[in-house]
């Protein structure tokens, strides 16, 4: 199983999320949990799983313009 760790900053450059994207966990290809890092400790915002990299991409981008 593998995983990566992102980080999403706002238009200020102050980091708002923090996103964990697991492969082949929990019967989803890519599985992404988000959290908000505003708060210590910090809030889970979502989890969501996805069938193909351009679905995780694309939820990215989202999350970085909902800043």
């Amino acid at each position: 199983m593998k995983h990566l760790d992102l980080k999403i900053f706002n238009s200020n450059h102050q980091e708002e999320y923090k996103v964990e994207i697991t492969e082949n966990y929990e019967s989803d290809r890519f599985h992404v949990v988000v959290y908000e890092t505003d708060q210590t400790p910090n809030e889970h915002y979502e989890t969501k799983g996805f069938d193909t990299e351009k679905q995780v991409y694309d939820y990215l981008k989202q999350l970085q313009n909902n800043n």
